[in-house]
């Protein structure tokens, strides 16, 4: 009976304690969304894909926030920067539809970010190439 009860605890703690999603997981969440949302035709479509990218992270930061409230680990802020990265793609989502003008203002807020501190031309980051994929996708 002790060993069951401790194999069942064991099994709990690993479970709990079990690796929670990397920026590379995000990335790869991202791009099956990205090729299912350039499959659709309406803004909505195409917006719900990344939505539910969004509550994936969210969902996923709490977790790490749960881990360990008091200090994030490195792996907790890559998805944290990535996640802040697409803030602005997310932002157009949540509008019912989308104009150029706003289009223009969330790609120049993402290449700002992105440039911030880097040489005029410099090339941009992961993060920021995928923010602006999908904010061109929103806005096609």
């Amino acid at each position: 009976m002790r060993a069951v009860v401790f194999a069942l605890s064991l099994l709990a703690f690993s479970i709990s304690y079990a690796d929670l999603k990397k920026a590379d997981d995000f990335y790869k969440e991202s791009e099956t969304a990205y090729q299912k949302a350039l499959k659709e035709k309406t803004f909505s479509k195409k917006a719900s894909y990344l939505k539910d990218l969004k509550k994936s992270f969210e969902t996923t930061l709490k977790e790490y926030e749960k881990k360990n409230p008091d200090e994030g680990t490195d792996q907790e802020q890559e998805v944290s920067t990535l996640y802040y990265t697409l803030e602005p793609a997310f932002e157009l989502s949540a509008l019912n539809k989308v104009t150029e003008k706003e289009c223009d203002k969330k790609e120049l807020t993402v290449r700002s970010q992105a440039g911030h501190g880097k040489e005029e031309g410099a090339k941009l980051s992961a993060r920021a190439e995928e923010a602006l994929r999908w904010i061109e996708v929103l806005c096609k």
